[in-house]
């Protein structure tokens, strides 16, 4: 598919238009059985250094979920046959290890992944090419979609974050004063309100050079 492979921490990569995709694996040894997760994400580097500039402590910048929250079930795959899941690891040692994590099961484990690509990654991958796809993406979270709020950050930060790479793109921010206010009301909390004014700090201050992506 064109990814490339790092092994560090067993995440493929590509570079797509002005992003980076990045599709995960992590594996779960504990006791000897192991199961599969993961997540995939899209990084923005021009975006992320913009908002490095916005806000400290720096926050990454993606879009992206974990398996379990874009929706995808099992989120969490596992190698091992249940049978050996209550033995020691003593005991598992003398159990042929094909016979604990069978060859069947890696290549299950193998085509839900792709299973998993196929019907949830692929689409934030298709859809968040740019930074303006990225800053729509967080209004459709805003507005409610259901499956841009699980490929977002947290509403409220969110709404921080697209109103910098608003600002930066030239665009009407406004609406995104309101949806902070309609989500505070909602969740009698202020964290919204808060996350906006600190955007609004920076604005405040941020010379062209600042806004510059």
């Amino acid at each position: 598919m064109g990814y490339r492979y790092r092994k560090t921490d067993n995440i493929f990569s590509k570079t797509n238009g002005e992003a980076v995709d990045r599709f995960s694996v992590s594996f779960d040894g504990r006791g000897g059985l192991v199961s599969v997760n993961g997540g995939f994400s899209v990084l923005l580097p021009k975006v992320e250094t913009l908002l490095s500039r916005a806000f400290k402590p720096r926050y990454s910048w993606s879009a992206g979920a974990s398996f379990l929250n874009a929706g995808a079930k099992p989120h969490q795959y596992d190698l091992f046959v249940m049978k050996y899941a209550e033995l020691t690891p003593k005991q598992k040692a003398a159990i042929d290890p094909d016979l604990v994590h069978p060859q069947e099961r890696i290549d299950e484990a193998r085509a839900c992944l792709l299973d998993i690509h196929e019907r949830h990654a692929r689409k934030l991958f298709e859809q968040v090419t740019t930074a303006r796809a990225l800053y729509d993406l967080m209004l459709d979270a805003m507005r409610g979609d259901v499956w841009a709020m699980r490929m977002s950050v947290q509403l409220p930060v969110a709404m921080r974050n697209a109103l910098v790479l608003g600002a930066a793109l030239g665009l009407d921010t406004n609406d995104i004063y309101r949806y902070a206010e309609e989500y505070d009301v909602r969740y009698n909390t202020q964290f919204a309100t808060n996350s906006v004014r600190e955007a609004d700090g920076f604005l405040s201050i941020a010379s062209p050079a600042d806004l510059q992506l």
